[in-house]
C-alpha cells in the first residue's frame, strides 16, 4: 500500500525541522554580537554596528522559524490525508490483537 500524501507531508515536516535547527543556530549567533555590542568596553560606532548585526540575525532567525512552523502545519495537514485511514486501520488491528477480554470493554472499536 502506498501513501504518497503522507510521504510528501513527512518530507515537509522533516525540512521544517532542519530549517528550525538552522534558525536556532542563526539566533544563537545573533545573540553573541548583541552581547558584545551592549558591553561597556566597545566604542560607540562598533557597539552600534554589532547591535545592528545582532538585530538583523535575530530577525532572519524569527522569519525562518515562522516559515518552518507554517511548513510543519502544511506537512501535518498533507500527511493526514493518508495517515488518517492508516491510523484507523492500525487502531482496529491493535484493538483486536492487544485487548484482553476484561480490558476490551475499555477499548474503543470503530
Amino acid at each position: 500500500m502506498k501513501f504518497p500524501n503522507a510521504a510528501k507531508g513527512v518530507k515537509k515536516i522533516f525540512n521544517a525541522e532542519i530549517i528550525s535547527l538552522i534558525a536556532a543556530l542563526i539566533g544563537g549567533a545573533g545573540l553573541i554580537p548583541g552581547l558584545i555590542g551592549a558591553s561597556q568596553e566597545t566604542g560607540d560606532s562598533v557597539g552600534t554596528t554589532l547591535l545592528a548585526v545582532s538585530g538583523a540575525l535575530l530577525i532572519v532567525s524569527g522569519i525562518a522559524l515562522l516559515v518552518a512552523g507554517i511548513m510543519n502545519i502544511i506537512g501535518f495537514i498533507q500527511a493526514a490525508k493518508d495517515s488518517a485511514l492508516f491510523r484507523r486501520q492500525r487502531m482496529r488491528k491493535e484493538s483486536r490483537e492487544r485487548c484482553s477480554v476484561p480490558y476490551s470493554a475499555l477499548c474503543l472499536h470503530s
